[in-house]
């Protein structure tokens, strides 16, 4: 069985998930022995960056298992299969849109971060439900891939992009507003 676990490589899609995925792993001996030595994109929560890095690590026909939501497209499936792997599709977790706490309306301007594409039409809905302004909505996230789903729902909507998710990155970009 070592001799198995140690043919494995993981990978994920940010550094969060790496490390939530490696302690799920490592109570039961599984995985690697540091949660950094799960492969993460240069740029957390690029599907292509991944896609680029596994593909690199990848000989063609290698078998990949991809735990995704229930709900995920097959856009990194497809990717990885045009670059030769081959793709076993594991949906392990569902997405709900949750209704988001009432927001103050005294007209103060909006910073909402989107992490997924999924989740901006559920953010643009619970924005309109509670009456917001979205002209005064500013969003930001590490994808410009969801700014443009967002921009497709809501043309006018403002888009940044920040390098990474960090309290830094994200804190400097809306000083600087």
């Amino acid at each position: 069985m070592k001799t198995r676990q140690s043919r494995l490589k993981y990978a994920a899609i940010g550094e969060d998930t790496a490390f939530h995925f490696w302690e799920a792993l490592k109570p039961n001996d599984l995985g690697p022995e540091r949660y950094r030595q799960i492969l993460v994109p240069t740029v957390s929560g690029h599907f292509d960056k991944l896609a680029d890095s596994i593909l690199v690590r990848a000989k063609p026909g290698t078998m990949v298992g991809l735990l995704e939501s229930a709900e995920d497209s097959n856009t990194l499936t497809q990717r990885l299969i045009s670059g030769g792997v081959r793709v076993v599709r594991m949906p392990v977790y569902s997405r709900s849109v949750r209704e988001l706490i009432d927001l103050p309306k005294d007209g103060t301007p909006w910073w909402v971060m989107v992490t997924s594409s999924l989740a901006a039409k559920g953010t643009l809905l619970e924005l309109n439900r509670q009456k917001v302004d979205l002209q005064k909505v500013t969003f930001i996230g590490s994808v410009p891939a969801i700014g443009q789903t967002i921009q497709k729902q809501l043309p006018d909507a403002k888009w940044v992009t920040v390098e990474e998710l960090t309290a830094h990155h994200i804190l400097d970009r809306i000083a600087k507003a």
